[in-house]
């Protein structure tokens, strides 16, 4: 994986990163790869001590987790039928958790999610529409588990 920096706003202030270039594992955990990509401006972050590391295996290793998430849309509604439009109008705005949050996903504000991206394309084509969205942008994201401590 390429060394790009993380932008620290992403990760979650009490996710601790890792600095134990002799784990067995630190090329597949989150903590080390996130670590390894801290930007210089960032002077102080929560990490994992070095006795986490007991015989080759650590309690705090994290599978690297990125999806893809979009960022944005235009008129997703410019080829539905008067007849659909405003069940599918609804139906969305649901999807993306109400009418004040559709606006800020649309304007790129929130990110939309693989499930998101599913139930919309999935809804379009229950209606008889193509279900290929024309976002605005792709991006990937990391997957912090909840367990933000282990």
């Amino acid at each position: 994986m390429e060394k790009t920096t993380i932008n620290m706003k992403d990760v979650p202030t009490i996710w601790p990163v890792c600095y134990l270039s002799e784990c067995p594992r630190k090329e597949e955990c989150m903590r080390f790869y996130i670590g390894e990509r801290v930007p210089p401006t960032t002077t102080r972050w929560m990490s994992v001590l070095p006795h986490a590391l007991k015989d080759g295996h650590c309690d705090h290793f994290a599978t690297i987790s990125k999806v893809t998430a979009m960022r944005g849309f235009g008129n997703i509604f410019a080829n539905v039928q008067q007849k659909d439009l405003k069940a599918m109008q609804g139906s969305v705005m649901a999807i993306l958790e109400g009418h004040s949050n559709y606006y800020r996903y649309r304007n790129g504000e929130r990110l939309i999610m693989p499930e998101q991206q599913q139930a919309i394309k999935a809804l379009f084509e229950a209606h008889g529409y193509d279900g290929n969205i024309a976002y605005n942008e792709e991006v990937e994201v990391f997957i912090f588990p909840h367990n933000f401590t282990k």
